[in-house]
């Protein structure tokens, strides 16, 4: 049962990454063991990874081979960075409204002096860069698609939906 467990989560794992297009990004496979070890693989260094006689079988690109026990495994996870990890999210009072919005958003306790804003789609794209923001000014947004955003002001990020 773990074992169609571990198989499962690894092929649902696949095919989210599949659907986020994570050219841009990096993939890694984090392996915790029962035991508490665990090991780190970046997922472009492996070349595939199979299942069988109660191994994980990670095929490395250089040609090496590695066998784990999947009685072993604890956890599976597979994690992706984007640009967006040296943000540093604060909960500040920094207010994009309105949220959901169409066509336009503002923002609403900026901080004072020369602001950057940039909005990124959920999978770490940069859609939209202003060098110089003023308080009460409206953002358009209209050729954006309908989804989620992160808007990024200076080092505060906050996200938005495009309805």
């Amino acid at each position: 049962m773990k074992i169609k467990f571990s198989f499962a989560l690894f092929l649902f794992a696949l095919f989210v990454m599949g659907v986020l297009n994570v050219q841009s990004q990096t993939v890694s496979l984090d392996i915790k063991n029962s035991d508490g070890s665990e090991k780190n693989i970046d997922v472009n260094s492996l070349r595939k990874i199979t299942f069988g006689n109660g191994m994980m079988i990670l095929n490395y690109r250089i040609g090496t081979v590695e066998n784990v026990i999947t009685s072993s495994v604890q956890k599976l996870v597979f994690t992706s960075f984007t640009g967006l990890n040296d943000l540093q999210v604060e909960p500040a009072t920094l207010i994009v409204f309105p949220n959901p919005s169409r066509e336009y958003i503002s923002l609403k306790n900026i901080p004072d002096g020369d602001v950057k804003i940039v909005i990124f789609s959920i999978n770490g794209s940069q859609l939209i860069n202003l060098q110089h923001y003023t308080n009460n000014e409206m953002i358009d947004i209209n050729h954006l698609t309908r989804g989620i955003y992160i808007i990024k002001v200076n080092n505060q990020a906050l996200k938005f939906t495009k309805l």
